[in-house]
């Protein structure tokens, strides 16, 4: 029989992981989806994480905005990067006169593209995009102060994950199921959480009031 593509394969050991990758340009592998929503306004906090059953995170930022306690109050802008990108999404937020303010990624240049990349030339043809909700959205994102305000993505979101990967030494999950993955990605967010609040505590500071996330 012909090898099946990678794709198509599954884990016996841990079905209910997925194969993913986090570019196209990355190698595919068995991972879990662990989504977190981070205060951008200073604290760095993590207001909600939890483990997605979906590999993608197309369909992810409403049910991680949801994860927000209501008593922490409601955020006034939200980033999140082109995986979350949909046309229907946009036009919610845009018909929603108490949703908050939405600057999301269309494509991956518009958020992980440095000054100092260089990408060799493809013959590739790019897919152009047309539809209103998601043109108007990129151009919101590339202004003058869209960048500014997008770039807090990278200082905090960005930077958690980082910590948790480096200082916390967690790159992969050790445990199967999703339920174990869960409680482990919940454990090691409230772990982050804490030491920020340590850090706060012996500066003589305090977090600041949550507006955005």
């Amino acid at each position: 029989e012909a090898k099946p593509q990678d794709r198509h394969q599954i884990n016996l050991i841990d079905p209910d992981s997925s194969l993913m990758r986090k570019s196209r340009r990355d190698a595919w592998q068995q991972a879990c989806n662990a989504q977190a929503v981070v205060d951008a306004e200073g604290t760095q906090l993590i207001l909600g994480a939890y483990v997605a059953e979906s590999p993608a995170d197309h369909y992810e930022l409403e049910p991680a905005l949801q994860r927000i306690d209501p008593e922490l109050g409601r955020p006034q802008v939200v980033l999140a990067d082109a995986g979350y990108a949909r046309a229907r999404l946009i036009g919610r937020f845009e018909a929603d006169l108490r949703a908050p303010q939405l600057l999301l990624a269309i494509t991956a240049d518009d958020h992980d593209m440095r000054r100092y990349d260089y990408r060799p030339g493809t013959t590739k043809r790019t897919k152009a995009i047309s539809n209103p909700h998601l043109l108007a959205m990129r151009e919101k994102v590339r202004s003058a102060e869209g960048k500014k305000i997008y770039r807090k993505r990278n200082q905090t979101v960005e930077a958690v994950f980082g910590i948790i990967k480096s200082v916390i030494a967690l790159d992969q999950f050790l445990r199967r199921g999703f339920a174990a993955v869960n409680a482990k990605w919940n454990l090691v967010c409230t772990a982050y959480n804490m030491k920020r609040l340590w850090r706060f505590c012996t500066a003589g500071s305090h977090p600041i009031a949550l507006t955005g996330v």
